[in-house]
């Protein structure tokens, strides 16, 4: 019994030597963050239920224009035996003006319902990218470990050093290309 709690802790101690070793490639917090960035804007994009709310504070404006032209011409007789004739022309323009403000959508707009949604599903998005990074991060680092100790019998040395630059390239992408050249940067620093 004494024996496997001094391998543990000397495991232990290879282990944390073997994690400082890799102390100069960034953190999974840091490439979490990167991979947040590179997708693109935070959920803030959506319309806010205020915006969307003071939005029916401004009216809807219709405006018609009519314009009409009447020309009477008449010939009337009357009973003194006077014939008169007459022309008469109009030339009418008429504008209307309706304003007209839904304040309905004060209390609650159809638009916020989507705009929660859309919020939501960022959230969920971005969760689920984050779990992704995370995981991707840490099986490769110990992966590294491993490597690093020579814990690994020769073909799955192989297999683990294939699955490094896989999951280096899985957090490439997830980057944007941010995490090869933050360790290009941190392995050659510029003279």
């Amino acid at each position: 019994m004494i024996a496997l709690i001094a391998a543990a802790v000397l495991a232990t101690g290879l282990v944390e030597e073997a994690l400082d070793s890799l102390s100069w490639e960034p953190d999974c917090a840091t490439v979490v963050e990167a991979a947040l960035s590179a997708s693109g804007p935070p959920p803030d994009h959506v319309a806010s239920t205020t915006r969307i709310r003071l939005a029916a504070l401004l009216p809807k404006l219709r405006v018609t224009v009519e314009k009409s032209l009447e020309h009477d011409q008449s010939l009337d007789e009357y009973s003194d035996g006077e014939i008169r004739f007459a022309i008469d022309t109009d030339d009418d323009l008429e504008i209307r003006g309706y304003v007209q403000w839904d304040l309905s959508n004060l209390i609650h707009a159809p638009a916020e319902s989507s705009a929660a949604g859309r919020r939501l599903d960022d959230a969920r998005w971005r969760l689920d990218l984050s779990s992704d990074v995370v995981e991707a991060y840490h099986e490769r680092r110990r992966l590294q470990v491993l490597l690093i100790l020579g814990w690994l019998e020769p073909p799955d040395a192989v297999m683990a050093a294939l699955r490094i630059v896989e999951l280096t390239a899985l957090l490439d992408a997830f980057t944007g290309g941010w995490f090869s050249a933050e360790l290009e940067k941190k392995k050659n620093p510029p003279a």
